[in-house]
Formats: structure tokens, C-alpha cells, sequence
């Protein structure tokens, strides 16, 4: 499947970054810590928050190339950083 028809599907392209993130995340996390209610929170909303500036970072790349308007790039990069800091407070906590 090329990628045109993915973004194209805004649910099927939230679907598999949200199983990706799921995975990604809670495999690691779960075989390292004792588990309980608050950690299983807290770590819902770290994968939410990766899950969508994911979505919102690949989002904004696909608008740029479109619109070809040089000023998205500072959105993209918005998200991006989002993006990253939600992993490295994953990491840290």
C-alpha cells in the first residue's frame, strides 16, 4: 500500500500509529515496573499525547507538500517537538 492512500484515510492512519505507539510503549514498560492503577493511567496519557502529535506531525508534513507554503514548516516542527518531548517525559517518569 504506497503512502498517498493512507493519508488519504485519516482513521486507518490513526489506527496504525495508535497500535504502533500502544506496542511501542507499554511492552517495555510493563516487564520493568510493578503495575498499578495510577501508573496504568499515567501511562494512557503519555501514549495519547505521542499517539497524536504523531498523527498531527505526519498530518502537517503531508498539508506542506500540498499547499507548498513554507510557513507549515514552523507547524511541522511544532508538532515534532511535541512529539519528542512526550517521548522523553515517557522516559523520564
Amino acid at each position: 500500500m504506497s503512502i498517498v492512500p493512507i493519508l488519504q484515510n485519516r482513521i486507518y492512519l490513526m489506527g496504525v500509529i495508535t497500535a504502533f505507539t500502544v506496542i511501542a510503549t507499554t511492552i517495555p514498560f510493563i516487564l520493568g515496573h510493578v503495575v498499578t492503577v495510577e501508573i496504568i493511567e499515567h501511562q494512557i496519557i503519555h501514549m495519547t499525547a505521542i499517539t497524536f502529535g504523531i498523527f498531527l506531525t505526519i498530518i502537517s508534513i503531508h498539508s506542506t507538500t500540498i499547499t507548498k507554503n513554507s510557513q507549515m514548516i514552523w507547524t511541522t516542527f511544532a508538532f515534532a517537538t511535541f512529539t519528542l518531548l512526550s517521548i522523553y517525559l515517557l522516559f523520564e517518569d
